[in-house]
């Protein structure tokens, strides 16, 4: 039993089938059932991970260093908290009471910013979301600005700030933003940053123990050498022969040198493409393609004769060169058969698309500089690290799009409201500018999955957060009292009696703001029913907009679970999901307010801290790590990999290798007999010394023999 409860994937299983029986039982005893206990069903998802754990010793290594970046990181984050802390205290001093202004943009003092607009809109005196009235926003506020999370409007938003009681001026206090900058700087350059160092020591760390834990188990396990891993052994042409100078060409340093020159010329003229071209743009366009394409071309043909295409083609680098020139050749011949017979045009449009391969050119540089090679070698072997974290960031992706799913997944969406007939009515209550994107929202899994990409790469995630905040209107700005909707407002009611005749045993005090609604939005269905398609629905030529001001006067921001259901069981609204699809037909209104701040700062900070600051920076430690060994390798290689094991036969071909090419670095003055070609390359008679006979390992040179078992 102890033994089991030592293990954390154990304990989450336990916590996984308590809660899935506790809401089981639960949904018999009471009615609907609790259904928040339904998010740990999420957790579900995490189980992959406990057996990929075990069995791709890369995600483990990835898991391990997650665990052992906790404690460090909980002691950066405090530094980080009291960084953001001392520098949120600084500005309350300077902008606390002051960032406001009224929603009727007429109005500049707060005692004129009351009652309704032109257009029957209630006025309120409100703030920014990013604001630093009290600790808590100022805290908020820092970490928008490290994330830099559209920072620069936060900042004129301040710079704007002219006193407590009136609204925003151009300009009135531009100093506040040299602040912002200040934060900015600190928080978002320094600060965050030392996150990715956390991060880096952990995953070293993780690796240390991985490699003690293996040379405690004697050593890493490594295939031993086979035949095939070997290279192919060419033969160098001789060097009085037409093929021997064209090899002596292609192997010169000058040679790749200069192709190394015609492709940054080919890309440099290539820059002088643009939109709408120019009659000389076209013309030295088509003459410098022509001619880099000859010279590639010449550049294919050369090698081949000089190396065969056996030996050519051995390379990965000359693949992609031969492939390149194939597509230079295949637009010319098509543009030569589009004269002479007739293609077809989607054929003839694809293919001269392929024409835009001819940018990969710019990549053959990489083979002329160390540093750019040594870069593709840490993406190439970081390739199967990075899967691993890809796979740890879909699960956690899945999880939290799962569980904000269930949270917000009610909220409108711009464009919800003007839905035909009564299937909008819902979101007719909510502020246009408080709707969530069409692009970034949670009705779905799938949508909410790419919703969390944007909040992991800092794109607006503090409008998405604060969207997911709204509620009723409360007593005060900074008060946690929401404002009740009975009594309604002298607005209201003033409205309420102008439009609908004076009451009959109704007062101000006893009318119930959802009846009122109710009223409001009958009236209102009577006069657009049925022109939906007329431009301006749900108000087509202004019609019905008095009456819906009055329903949200009376139900301002949002509905409530209570206040939604009374709206539908009165018939004027429907949530039913139209079509014939396995999910159309008849639902339950629900509410369209979100979830008090702190939940959601919770939920978003959460998931902010692991996508951001956790898994993506492990990937800056991963390619970091990777990065080192790659320039540990190309200064000190590492002995010959596999040589565990060696073979008679594979030593005696290591030891001829050696030896070929020791004489082909030596030629002149060594005289060799002539011996029968039994390759199948050059000519049929080739000079090529004797190999000398293997006596021991030792005779071949380059390969660490420490622990080698030869095999006969």
């Amino acid at each position: 039993m102890q033994k089991y409860w030592k293990s954390a994937w154990n304990k989450l299983d336990v916590v996984i089938v308590l809660t899935s029986d506790l809401e089981m039982i639960l949904s018999y005893i009471v009615s609907g059932g609790v259904s928040f206990l339904k998010l740990f069903r999420v957790f579900r998802a995490l189980r992959p991970l406990k057996i990929a754990s075990a069995k791709m010793p890369g995600l483990k290594i990835l898991v391990r260093t997650a665990e052992k970046s906790f404690k460090p990181l909980c002691n950066t984050m405090v530094l980080v908290t009291a960084a953001a802390g001392i520098l949120g205290l600084f500005m309350m001093q300077l902008m606390a009471g002051q960032m406001n202004y009224c929603t009727d943009a007429s109005v500049w003092t707060k005692p004129q910013c009351v009652g309704v607009d032109e257009d029957g809109v209630q006025r309120e005196w409100l703030r920014p979301y990013v604001n630093f009235d009290n600790i808590g926003q100022a805290l908020f506020a820092q970490l928008i600005l490290a994330t830099q999370d559209n920072w620069p409007a936060h900042m004129l938003s301040a710079a704007d700030i002219s006193g407590a009681y009136t609204g925003p001026s151009n300009d009135q206090s531009i100093y506040l933003s040299v602040f912002y900058m200040i934060s900015v700087i600190a928080m978002a350059m320094v600060v965050i940053n030392m996150v990715v160092g956390v991060f880096v020591d952990a995953y070293q760390e993780a690796l240390t123990e991985k490699e003690a834990s293996e040379e405690e188990q004697g050593g890493p396990k490594v295939a031993a050498l086979k035949e095939k891993d070997m290279p192919d052994l060419f033969e160098d042409p001789p060097a009085r022969s037409l093929r021997g100078a064209l090899f002596f060409i292609v192997r010169h340093k000058r040679f790749d040198q200069f192709i190394a020159l015609a492709i940054s010329a080919n890309v440099l003229a290539m820059t002088i493409e643009s939109y709408k071209r120019h009659r000389w743009q076209s013309s030295f366009d088509e003459v410098s393609n022509m001619f880099f394409a000859l010279v590639f071309g010449a550049e294919c043909i050369v090698k081949i004769m000089a190396l065969r295409t056996r030996r050519y083609l051995a390379d990965g680098w000359n693949k992609f060169d031969f492939f390149l020139v194939m597509i230079s050749y295949l637009g010319y011949l098509m543009d030569a058969l589009e004269t002479i017979i007739s293609i077809d045009e989607n054929t003839l449009r694809v293919l001269r698309m392929l024409r835009i391969l001819r940018i990969l050119r710019a990549l053959r540089l990489i083979r002329s500089f160390e540093g750019l090679r040594k870069v593709m070698q840490t993406l190439a072997q970081s390739a199967s690290a990075c899967a691993n974290l890809v796979s740890m960031l879909i699960l956690v992706f899945f999880m939290y799009a799962v569980v904000l799913n269930n949270f917000f997944g009610a909220l409108c969406v711009a464009g919800d409201e003007a839905q035909p007939g009564k299937l909008g009515v819902t979101c007719l209550f909510t502020p246009t500018d408080q709707m969530l994107d069409p692009h970034a929202h949670f009705q779905g899994v799938g949508i909410a999955v790419y919703t969390l990409f944007r909040i992991a790469t800092g794109d607006a995630w503090g409008d998405v957060m604060a969207s997911t905040t709204l509620q009723q209107p409360r007593d005060q700005a900074w008060s946690f009292t929401l404002r009740p909707r009975d009594p309604i407002s002298d607005d209201a009611w003033s409205m309420y009696v102008d439009l609908l005749g004076p009451p009959v045993n109704e007062t101000q005090k006893t009318v119930k703001a959802r009846d009122v609604a109710v009223k409001a939005l009958t009236n209102w269905y009577a006069l657009v029913e049925g022109r939906e398609e007329e431009a301006g629905w749900p108000t087509p030529k202004g019609d019905g907009e008095n009456f819906l001001q009055l329903a949200r006067l009376v139900l301002p921001n949002c509905l409530t679970d209570d206040e939604a259901k009374h709206l539908q069981d009165h018939g004027v609204a429907d949530c039913a999901v139209p079509g014939d699809y396995h999910s159309s037909g008849p639902l339950q209104c629900t509410a369209t307010c979100g979830h008090m701040p702190i939940l959601v700062y919770i939920a978003f900070y959460s998931f902010f801290a692991v996508a951001a600051f956790v898994l993506f920076q492990l990937v800056i430690g991963v390619l970091i790590d990777i990065y080192i060994k790659v320039g540990e390798v190309s200064e000190h290689p590492p002995p010959c990999p596999g040589c565990e094991e060696l073979s008679v036969k594979m030593l005696k071909r290591m030891q001829r290798r050696w030896f070929f090419n020791a004489c082909a670095k030596a030629r002149t003055g060594i005289e060799v007999p002539v011996v029968r070609n039994t390759t199948g390359y050059g000519s049929s008679n080739r000079v090529a010394p004797a190999p000398p006979t293997v006596t021991s390992v030792t005779h071949a040179p380059h390969v660490n023999t420490a622990g080698v078992k030869v095999i006969e």
